[in-house]
């Protein structure tokens, strides 16, 4: 990791990109499939509700395009979209969880289905929520 000086940082040309309201997780991959990430930005604003928290981008269904899930803390759920690798997410069904869902994390865990699966941190009832997706 390099550290770099005050002075190095603040230097450094930015850009801003509008997000919307209370920008709450985000998270890159390549959606599109143009080999270029894009970004994902969830916004707590727009599902007060579900007071959305984390987010990640793997392939849940072993299509070859990323989909995404997203922590939803209020409601003790996670949500999943799925991915049609053009760029678009449709909704593609929510799962109860522990209490309080923070962190999310995705990896193939049940040796090598090719699909990745999804674990959720969850904060409230201190435990761990692991979601298994079967290979297509």
């Amino acid at each position: 990791m390099k550290k770099f000086q005050e002075r190095e940082i603040s230097n450094r040309p930015t850009t801003e990109i509008p997000v919307g309201d209370t920008p709450a997780a985000l998270a890159l991959g390549d959606l599109n499939n143009d080999a270029a990430p894009d970004a994902v930005v969830v916004t707590a604003a727009g599902v007060p509700a579900k007071g959305a928290g984390a987010i990640v981008l793997p392939d849940f269904n072993g299509d070859g395009n990323l989909d995404a899930a997203v922590a939803n803390t209020s409601s003790s759920s996670m949500s999943l979209f799925r991915g049609d690798g053009t760029g678009n997410l449709a909704a593609a069904g929510s799962y109860l969880t522990g209490r309080g869902p923070s962190t999310l994390a995705a990896s193939d865990l049940d040796t090598n289905s090719g699909t990745a699966n999804l674990i959720a941190g969850d904060s409230g009832s201190q435990d761990l929520t692991i979601l298994l997706f079967p290979k297509r």
